[in-house]
């Protein structure tokens, strides 16, 4: 505050100008008659740092604007970025303007549904402009960037968008992409449409990826250094520890066929009840329960949900492994060893109902290690892109019936971006 009331009197400003040190989310600003421009760079600050209290608040917020919906449970995971556009929603009248700059992960991921159904409604937006994620726009911040210009109450059929590629394409004139406020509302990628990524092609071969597999990630421990076995593990009988998918290089290095479990760490999955062990099994197995919980493995969100906290089962091979963070295209890998993973990649599971052969498993593992790009994830800054399982259920795949001959003919469709 002291900067900036410094800056306005430098300016010649101090006369014209009121500075109000208060949480944007409670300050009460008087009404005028004229027009209200509306201008920042909200704080980034992160779901797991805000209070329940202004969660609450900023549901509270969506559901008087009927947007709750669009974003559903995920609501809880906005940042404190998105509130300022919610607490702008209600303070600004029809005819009011507003610039905002913040991260721009809300672009494509499922709590940003919320914002882009504001912005879409009651807020009017007017132009985006999102900064190529390589380009660091806030310091040393890792996070992506996004500017929006909106009018509150506009609806302009239209929409003006553009891609930076880095700051110095902000103080340049550059072309504009126009984007037809209904392609925004059908979408739920606006990053997409702003960056003008080809849609899939229109190919009667494909179809979206949940309809022939579903996805989810492996087994969560609470406490991987724990539970992924080393010296700390060596009394154990062999029958409590399986070789596990437990990093994400164990797909890469796979190179798209996993078939040697020797080369994988194990992880120790502990029954709820030991009276199935020997004597000795039982007192080392007890031996490590109690040392496990004194290094904290006992205090983990994930082991408090347990019924019994050192009771880990793995869940069911997943017959296609995929990395799904990383500065680079997924990592696809064929799961022929059958092993297990951890939670830090996802699994492709075939959907009940649908019969695939392994020659099929294998074309799909296949294409998709050919086609799939970083674009079809979230990006965050420095190119990192995320992929969340309802993101790699919407991508197209060619049918069952059609993927072993598309492979064979070494189709590269791009389908993905």
């Amino acid at each position: 505050a002291r900067l900036l009331r410094a800056n306005l009197a430098v300016r010649g400003l101090g006369g014209r100008a009121t500075v109000i040190v208060d949480d944007y989310r409670r300050a009460a600003l008087p009404a005028i008659a004229g027009r209200t421009l509306f201008i920042g760079n909200p704080p980034y600050v992160r779901h797991h740092d805000l209070e329940k209290v202004w969660k609450d608040w900023y549901r509270g917020v969506l559901d008087r604007f009927g947007a709750t919906a669009a974003a559903g449970r995920a609501v809880a995971l906005a940042g404190l970025h998105l509130h300022f556009y919610a607490r702008t929603a209600e303070l600004a009248k029809p005819g009011d303007g507003g610039v905002f700059v913040t991260a721009g992960e809300w672009l494509n991921n499922t709590y940003g549904g919320a914002l882009r159904t504001l912005l879409l409604g009651p807020l009017g937006v007017r132009r985006v402009c999102l900064i190529d994620p390589r380009a660091p726009a806030f310091g040393e911040t890792m996070s992506t960037a996004v500017i929006v210009g909106f009018e509150v109450g506009g609806a302009e059929p239209v929409i003006d968008c553009r891609f930076a590629e880095s700051l110095d394409d902000l103080r340049a004139p550059a072309a504009q992409r126009v984007v037809e406020r209904a392609a925004l509302a059908a979408s739920d990628r606006w990053g997409d449409l702003v960056c003008g990524h080809a849609a899939a092609p229109d190919d009667p071969d494909l179809v979206p990826l949940r309809t022939v597999f579903r996805v989810s990630r492996g087994t969560s421990t609470g406490a991987n250094q724990v539970w992924i076995a080393g010296d700390h593990a060596r009394e154990l009988p062999d029958s409590v520890m399986l070789p596990t998918v437990t990093d994400a290089h164990d797909i890469i290095r796979a190179g798209g066929r996993l078939d040697d479990p020797h080369a994988l760490r194990k992880v120790v999955y502990l029954p709820p009840s030991l009276h199935r062990f020997k004597a000795a099994e039982r007192k080392a197995i007890e031996r490590f329960i109690a040392w496990a919980k004194r290094a904290g493995a006992a205090e983990s969100t994930t082991a408090r949900s347990r019924a019994h906290w050192y009771a880990i089962k793995p869940k069911e091979p997943a017959p296609i492994l995929c990395t799904y963070m990383a500065r680079r295209a997924p990592a696809v890998a064929r799961n022929v060893a059958g092993v297990p993973m951890l939670n830090i990649a996802h699994g492709l599971y075939v959907r009940d109902g649908v019969s695939l052969t392994p020659e099929q498993l294998d074309a799909y593992a296949v294409w998709l290690q050919r086609n799939l790009t970083e674009h079809a994830g979230v990006s965050y800054a420095g190119a990192m892109s995320k992929f969340e399982p309802r993101d790699l259920e919407r991508l197209p795949i060619p049918r069952p019936d059609a993927v072993v001959a598309l492979v064979r003919a070494g189709d590269v469709l791009r389908a993905a971006e």
